[in-house]
């Protein structure tokens, strides 16, 4: 708050650390035409080079569906955790224990293949040689590398995410995807402290079954802190489960999920100096790639309404900001934060969710109750906009959404005109040199209106 009264809020999704790459189908960046001409040169056949690489980049999207599943731990040579699936771009398995990974026991058939054990999954490199042929391959292969080391490695995305962070100078910060909590950043030893030396404290609620990913929550200690007498532990980290009254981690517990995939609910009790109560709340909901149908992540609304309602004092102003994998652009999944799963209105509904938009309004909210029964009201701060076929919070090679969300307390905090972010992603895949996420960072202001009177 630059100002007594005023709070802004950042809501980022990072890009996990381990999906930071230009190696990944999804995330990766079209070659350019010189570089496909290349590719392609070698091989018959007469058609345009931009179907080819549809075609190759197939391939390469149904190779790595193997790769992503495969999700145990193995130490790279800092002794750092890493998953097999990071493995996928790596030039040659057969060199990595030569070079101080530990793979425990992982089975290799080849400098480019795993085993069978791990679906016989080929490599990035392995199928662009299949496809392309061995020298052709490797040219393309360094091609691709050599933009994941210019635009996708961490050393660069985490300096270009502090820059951003400092530039924006939000009163509070919600981060998803966020496995970068002890990960040296921007010159300092983690990325905690990275926010530290920029004023913040906060922690990484961990996931569910997670070592290192989470939701992070972020606050400025001149305009915020945590209620007098209470700390957070010494590691910045609560576990799922975990509840320490003023701050909680809640597992929505969905049903026919490993632990390791469920999604929970991060909360942080704070106030201002002046002692206004805020509640910040942040959620990374289910992917659609486990749920076609919008069950699973009406189900998780209707646990955080569960959560927020019976923590949500009349004084307090709620924040609830995240990555809710609902695309409300051109209000293609509104179904699903309406509670109304299998795509139509005739479907089953789910327990209510509490979203509403009236008819001939562009901006929905959710309408829920707080703990003493009275009206919540958490109103999408970008709902007049999100819905436009022309906006959107992230793009990729495959993929162009308005997926990440502001909702705040219509009762408690008044949004403040030009304050909002642009929601509008550049045209070429993300991350890239501008944006060091696949995910738009969303800022707004809001005015704290004064606190209620009995």
């Amino acid at each position: 708050m630059s100002a007594e009264g005023k709070l802004s809020v950042l809501q980022y999704n990072l890009l996990l650390e381990e999906l930071g790459s230009n190696f990944v189908p999804r995330t990766m960046r079209e070659p350019s035409a010189e570089e496909l001409q290349r590719a392609f040169a070698g091989l018959p056949g007469d058609t345009a080079l931009a179907e080819r690489w549809a075609a190759l980049r197939s391939e390469l999207e149904a190779e790595y569906r193997k790769w992503h599943p495969l999700k145990e731990i193995i130490l790279d040579p800092q002794g750092v955790e890493a998953r097999i699936r990071a493995l996928w771009g790596e030039p040659d398995l057969l060199a990595l224990s030569g070079n101080g990974w530990n793979l425990r026991g992982l089975e290799l058939a080849s400098s480019c293949q795993l085993g069978e054990k791990s679906s016989s999954a080929k490599t990035l490199l392995g199928i662009l040689r299949d496809r392309l042929g061995p020298a052709a391959g490797d040219e393309l292969y360094k091609a691709i590398r050599e933009v994941h080391e210019r635009c996708c490695v961490w050393p660069v995305r985490g300096a270009s995410i502090i820059s951003r962070i400092k530039a924006l100078g939000a009163s509070v910060v919600v981060l998803e995807e966020y496995d970068m909590h002890e990960l040296p950043t921007a010159g300092h030893p983690s990325f905690k402290a990275a926010m530290a030396e920029l004023g913040y404290d906060g922690a990484c609620f961990r996931g569910p079954g997670q070592a290192a990913m989470g939701v992070g929550l972020f606050w400025r200690l001149k305009e915020l802190a945590l209620s007098e007498g209470a700390s957070l532990p010494e590691s910045r980290v609560i576990r799922s489960g975990e509840d320490l009254g003023f701050a909680a981690n809640l597992d929505f517990e969905e049903a026919g999920f490993r632990e390791m995939d469920r999604r929970s609910l991060a909360l942080a009790r704070l106030v201002t100096p002046s002692g206004s109560p805020v509640l910040l709340c942040g959620a990374h909901l289910m992917t659609t790639s486990r749920d076609k149908g919008g069950e699973v992540r009406a189900f998780e609304l209707t646990r955080i309404r569960e959560f927020i309602s019976s923590r949500a004092t009349a004084q307090d102003a709620v924040l609830l900001c995240g990555d809710f994998n609902i695309d409300i652009r051109a209000r293609r999944e509104e179904h699903v934060l309406c509670g109304i799963f299998g795509g139509g209105p005739c479907e089953p509904r789910l327990s209510e969710t509490g979203y509403k938009r009236p008819e001939g309004c562009e901006a929905g909210a959710f309408n829920w109750r707080r703990s003493d029964g009275g009206s919540l009201v958490l109103r999408d701060a970008f709902g007049d906009v999100n819905a436009r076929e022309e906006s959107c919070s992230t793009r990729t090679a495959s993929r162009l959404e308005t997926i990440d969300y502001i909702f705040h307390d219509e009762s408690r905090l008044e949004l403040l005109p030009g304050t909002r972010s642009e929601l509008r992603c550049p045209e070429e895949s993300m991350p890239n040199e501008t944006e060091p996420s696949d995910h738009l960072p969303l800022v707004a202001a809001f005015r704290l209106q004064p606190l209620p009177t009995a």
